[in-house]
């Protein structure tokens, strides 16, 4: 079973594989300047995912019904696509505060590994480097 999408992938390596496509032709869009504004809120978060995932999902930039109070992470709001919305998010964020950041250092292997230990241990260290 895989997600309801727009472009009728039945299986999820074809839904994976049609996402990566489409969705790293929207992250050209950040980086040349045609990207959402906003005040890094809620409504902004989700103009970054509708931008990111209108061409695949008609649930673009809509959040879960849920009503839970944890980190951006642990609230993973959409149904899919919630760490490369939140890599723009914050690196949009932490530009306007002066302080750029550069993702391409870390694996995407790190990063889940850091998502897991953050969320299900409350431990920081895979991504820092640091142990507790």
């Amino acid at each position: 079973m895989t997600l309801k999408n727009k472009l009728g992938a039945k299986s999820h390596e074809e839904l994976e594989k049609a996402e990566g496509d489409y969705g790293t032709s929207r992250v050209w869009d950040f980086e040349s300047k045609r990207r959402p504004q906003g005040q890094f809120d809620a409504a902004h978060l989700k103009a970054i995912h509708r931008q990111l995932f209108q061409d695949v999902y008609e649930w673009a930039g809509h959040t879960h019904d849920e009503r839970v109070l944890v980190e951006l992470n642990g609230v993973h709001p959409f149904r899919e696509g919630n760490g490369r919305t939140q890599r723009v998010f914050i690196t949009e964020l932490a530009t306007a505060a002066g302080h750029p950041l550069d993702f391409s250092c870390v694996s995407r292997e790190r990063m889940i590994q850091a998502s897991i230990a953050g969320n299900e241990k409350n431990d920081p260290a895979v991504l820092t480097g640091f142990e507790n």
